[in-house]
């Protein structure tokens, strides 16, 4: 099944990438959205199948030539480009949209940005000019919401690609289900993917060390709420680091959570400002045996999981849908509330028991052999 992939290039490609391959080898190719003069990706892997996504290669005969040369189109992460590829495509084509969370979530209501802030967050964000990262700063990105923003997503034209979508696939089911009962026209089946194996994500071993720190968050953006974070813990006693990811998001916000919390927290404080290979951040969530995540929308699916099969305790937010998921499914995650009515419990370590039910689950549906068993039931899904 010959299967074209348009993507941004973000880190969990690679893992898409070998993925594919394993199943389906040579019958993959890859548009990866570039915004940079020299065509060169962060993340993606180089290869013959692998080729670089701009204005040239979408307003060329080369996408009329891969639509008619694939199977199925999937679209990692919906942008303007995917969605006109999406609407180029035959109407016979299959289209299945993998959606990340950021990418949909602005279309089912008390999702937008402003409604995912608590009030102290918003606050400082009102403060500052937020100044986006790179990619949102170059011309290509501007010109591309310039001419598809406006005149795919905005007006009308936006219905037909939410109709021309065929298969749709979200890291949880749930939010499949709002997006059912959000988005008109929205028609499309679901199917599971997975974008990495916990087995390629393995933490080492920590315990020698005996640190116990706590992972605040996963970007420097806004909706990870880090603002209250900071001011709960800031009101107890312990001394390990809290560790917060900032290498990726708003660049103004970042540095206004770098000042807040050297203010709040004083030196148990640890931004991560500087992208880092793989290995090397693994190394520092090894040592966060507890994990704040205070979005109300799935955010940070990667890292919990990681954490989740490391045997770390996840607090989430009870109106985060991936609070109902990890309860469905009899994952020990507890409620951020907890924390204030109990400080303390909050470096009480899971029982050996619960790590063991959380590490079965995380195995049970990101194990290896389940993300490729889900790109083989792709073939059937998609002939039936």
């Amino acid at each position: 099944m010959n299967i074209l992939h348009i993507a941004i290039d973000q880190k969990f490609i690679p893992f898409v990438q070998k993925s594919f391959e394993k199943v389906w080898p040579g019958t993959n190719r890859f548009i990866i959205l570039n915004n940079k003069k020299n065509n060169k990706w962060k993340y993606t892997e180089n290869g013959e199948n692998a080729k670089v996504g701009n204005s040239t290669y979408f307003f060329s005969n080369q996408l009329k030539q891969d639509l008619a040369w694939s199977d199925l189109l999937i679209i990692h992460y919906m942008t303007p480009w995917s969605a006109y590829a999406a609407l180029k495509a035959h109407k016979d084509l299959p289209v299945l949209w993998s959606g990340w969370g950021g990418d949909y979530y602005h279309l089912i209501p008390n999702f937008t940005d402003e409604d995912l802030t608590l009030p102290n967050t918003k606050k400082i964000q009102q403060e500052i000019t937020v100044e986006p990262t790179n990619f949102k700063k170059t011309s290509f990105y501007n010109v591309v919401k310039d001419i598809f923003i406006k005149n795919i997503f905005i007006k009308d034209s936006y219905s037909k690609v939410i109709s021309r979508i065929n298969y749709f696939s979200s890291p949880i089911p749930e939010d499949y289900d709002l997006m059912v009962k959000s988005v008109p026209k929205f028609t499309a089946k679901f199917i599971q993917l997975n974008y990495a194996s916990v087995d390629d994500a393995l933490l080492p071993d920590s315990n020698k060390n005996n640190v116990h720190d706590i992972l605040v968050g996963n970007s420097a953006t806004a909706s990870n709420n880090h603002v209250e974070i900071f001011e709960l813990l800031s009101s107890i006693k312990f001394s390990c680091k809290v560790v917060v990811p900032l290498s990726y998001g708003d660049l103004s916000y970042r540095d206004k959570l770098l000042e807040l919390g050297q203010n709040l927290l004083g030196e148990r404080f640890w931004g991560l400002t500087d992208f880092m290979e793989l290995e090397k951040y693994n190394a520092i969530l090894s040592n966060c045996k507890i994990a704040i995540m205070n979005q109300k929308r799935q955010q940070g699916l990667g890292n919990i999981l990681v954490l989740l099969a490391n045997g770390s305790k996840i607090y989430l937010r009870e109106d985060n849908p991936l609070f109902l998921y990890f309860k469905n499914n009899g994952v020990y995650v507890y409620s951020i509330s907890e924390i204030s009515e109990a400080p303390q419990g909050l470096f009480t370590p899971l029982t050996e028991n619960e790590i063991n039910i959380n590490r079965s689950f995380v195995n049970l549906k990101w194990g290896e052999c389940n993300v490729l068993n889900n790109i083989k039931k792709l073939k059937r899904i998609i002939k039936n």
